[in-house]
């Protein structure tokens, strides 16, 4: 098992538990969990998976959670969702249909 293995599965456990603690209403040590998870990111030259780095912020770390702390817009004509951070208003588009 190699180091990159090794922070992927860290990087999960910590995306699975900033969840839990969200939804447990603990909101600065969920967005915690992520900047830890960012870290063994850099640290490690491992690639956080699209599935988690559309649930944190880029600019500020925080947490996301649609409709409490950021807003999700869905534009089905270009296929692409617009995220924006309540925190700093950073905006952010996935694409999640091909052309």
């Amino acid at each position: 098992m190699g180091s990159e293995d090794i922070a992927g599965e860290r990087i999960e456990i910590l995306f699975n538990k900033a969840e839990e603690r969200f939804l447990n209403s603990r909101e600065e040590l969920a967005s915690r969990y992520v900047t830890l998870a960012q870290k063994i990111s850099r640290r490690t030259e491992t690639p956080i998976p699209r599935e988690y780095r559309m649930r944190f912020c880029s600019e500020c770390g925080n947490y996301w959670m649609p409709g409490e702390t950021c807003k999700v817009r869905l534009l089905s004509d270009e296929g692409k969702l617009w995220y924006s951070c309540q925190e700093c208003e950073n905006q952010e588009k996935y694409i999640y249909k091909e052309r």
